[in-house]
């Protein structure tokens, strides 16, 4: 049995901290990721969520560049192609799109690559839905933690999980954590095999400090070295998850099929925060709108392409706040000012978009006409029909004395 060791740093922006604590973790992270990659020359490092790199990318250019060095040479491997890993449940189905669209198109632009790989190993439930979400934006294989054993019984640890449209991907649900809290990696690496599939030959096993950062220590790093033949018949190698779906690629057409969602994890915080839930939702549902509008109704192509990026710094926001920890309802209390702040920013970023792109269509395309008008819009493509309320302000009542001041 080859156990691909897949050293990580799980790093929530946002839970018992604020964002801006989210953005120190990465900065430490990132920086003790490069150290551990110049220590020891076979030593590999999973990472993903574009948001972090974008913020190490503005404060610390000098360690942007580093880990964009280590990227091109294969030691930091990247996966999940999104800005973070949401919450899998609630976005909308253009917040999902653009999750995974804003994210592959930062690694592209700024590294030259495209995972295919999935990557949500902290979220709480998965939807029958996202098999054919993930495989529409290219990713073939997906890594996740959550529902354990005791939630949700699965045929086996790797498996096809087909979507309800019926595409597929393959399915790695990660035994016991994602995350080590101390150097020695003896009982990790011991779960990790009694969850293997001992046919397929090949297991991931995780490893790193996490949760606020971190990621492998030396001592996870020298115990590897010191242990790769860590039983007669089991290997221990540095490896990434791409590599570990690659060693099984021929093992694919026998895996046993899911069909189902992958839930019950937490199912309390689905009901907690719905004035969050509520403001992404109808959030993400707005900019969608304000999207289609960019583009039926700007007739200046500069402008559209201005418009465009104000849209996608946005949609930056949105894509935020659908972090698990926050989309979910399970961050402390200290967080939500922001979180509402965020929310709030992206929608006035819509609306003052709709509203220039729509009035100046109008005032172009339309008769001048010396009353009043009503102008609708339909963002969507399939023809309306149905009920408009407007109230409009015909007269002004000269309230005198009955003015309320």
């Amino acid at each position: 049995m080859i156990v691909h060791m897949i050293g990580n740093a799980h790093l929530d922006p946002v839970w018992l901290w604020p964002w801006q604590s989210g953005a120190d973790e990465a900065l430490a992270t990132f920086a003790h990721a490069v150290a551990r990659c110049d220590e020891t020359p076979q030593f590999i490092y999973t990472r993903g969520e574009a948001w972090l790199f974008s913020l190490v990318e503005k404060l610390d250019p000098p360690l942007f560049e580093r880990a964009r060095e280590l990227v091109q040479a294969g030691r930091w491997q990247i996966v999940g192609n999104q800005w973070v890993q949401p919450d899998c449940n609630l976005p909308t189905l253009d917040g999902w799109n653009k999750q995974l669209e804003i994210g592959a198109r930062y690694f592209e632009e700024k590294f030259g690559v495209k995972s295919r790989v999935g990557y949500n190993v902290d979220s709480f439930g998965h939807p029958a839905t996202l098999p054919d979400i993930l495989s529409a934006h290219g990713l073939e294989n997906y890594c996740f933690h959550r529902p354990g054993p005791h939630q949700v019984e699965l045929p086996a640890q790797t498996f096809r999980w087909r979507g309800v449209a019926g595409a597929e991907v393959i399915g790695f649900r990660i035994a016991q954590a994602y995350v080590t809290r101390t150097d020695d990696l003896y009982g990790q690496i011991q779960l990790a095999l009694e969850a293997a599939d001992e046919k397929l030959g090949h297991t991931m096993c995780f490893y790193g400090v996490g949760n606020h950062g971190g990621g492998p220590t030396k001592g996870n790093i020298e115990y590897i070295l010191e242990n790769r033949r860590f039983a007669d018949d089991v290997e221990l190698i540095f490896s990434h998850p791409q590599a570990f779906f690659d060693a099984i690629a021929d093992e694919i057409p026998s895996l046993p099929v899911v069909e189902t969602e992958l839930q019950k994890t937490f199912p309390g915080c689905y009901s907690v925060m719905a004035d969050i839930k509520r403001a992404q939702h109808r959030g993400e549902q707005f900019l969608a709108q304000t999207e289609a509008i960019v583009e039926h109704f700007s007739r200046d192509e500069a402008a559209k392409t201005q418009r465009k990026t104000r849209l996608e710094a946005a949609w930056r926001d949105l894509c935020f706040t659908q972090f698990h920890d926050i989309l979910a309802g399970t961050s402390a209390s200290q967080t939500w000012e922001s979180v509402r702040a965020m929310q709030g920013r992206a929608r006035i970023e819509g609306e003052e978009i709709a509203l220039e792109t729509t009035r100046i269509w109008a005032r172009n395309e339309l008769p001048p006409v010396n009353f009043q008008q009503i102008v609708l819009f339909n963002p969507n493509d399939e023809t309306w029909r149905g009920v408009i309320e407007h109230e409009p302000f015909l007269d002004f009542d000269f309230w005198g004395s009955r003015w309320l001041s």
